[in-house]
């Protein structure tokens, strides 16, 4: 088709014409980019860490808040974060993914006029799971979006598609954990993991 308009004699309505068209091409190649680095980033996240340390959560996270400081200062978003989020043995990048996403979404579908946001760290009960809440207080999670939302290339009430959900919860899988969506005032997310080491083989498809 493009090239057929460019053969066209270079009329206003021809020009206008080839502008849109490539500007839909370029568009589809874009869209076409994100997908495929989506599902590499997909496939990668439930690999198991060939890389492992001590990760303080709490530095994770003010790193995710910093990132965030535009669109925090813009829509005047109140953060509320526990002092001390604990440290989890694991692969720095797997955490900051899971933080990354989770907050990033909370504050980008956060549709309250006062914003707010709560990073907490939940009581384990004594067992070997981290546990933490990531909230906010805007109109929350549509139930009929509830079932879905963990599921790959799923379109969200704003027609965008994406894998950031999903990449969180094949990411915990591997740390022997999961990633719970509920209303609570707002959209919540209840994650669980546990350190590497303590990972269930079955969980992480290690041998």
């Amino acid at each position: 088709m493009l090239l057929h308009l460019m053969e066209l004699p270079q009329t206003p309505d021809v020009k206008s014409d080839t502008r849109e068209v490539l500007e839909i091409l370029l568009r589809n190649v874009d869209e076409a980019d994100v997908l495929v680095e989506d599902t590499l980033e997909l496939a990668e996240a439930g690999q198991a860490p060939n890389i492992l340390c001590t990760v303080e959560v709490s530095g994770i996270v003010d790193r995710v808040l910093e990132e965030r400081a535009l669109d925090i200062v813009t829509r005047q978003v109140k953060t509320m974060v526990d002092d001390n989020l604990g440290a989890v043995f694991a692969n720095p990048t797997q955490i900051y993914q899971v933080f990354s996403n989770v907050i990033g979404n909370a504050i980008t579908h956060n549709d309250s006029p006062a914003p707010v946001v709560e990073v907490r760290r939940l009581d384990n009960g004594g067992h070997e799971a981290k546990r933490y809440v990531v909230k906010d207080n805007g109109s929350g999670i549509a139930p009929d979006q509830l079932g879905n939302i963990f599921k790959p290339f799923r379109k969200g009430p704003g027609g965008a598609t994406g894998v950031g959900l999903s990449i969180v919860s094949r990411i915990l899988e591997v740390y022997g954990g999961d990633i719970v969506a509920s209303n609570d005032g707002g959209a919540r997310f209840d994650i669980t993991l546990r350190d590497f080491e303590h990972a269930e083989p079955l969980r992480t498809g290690l041998v």
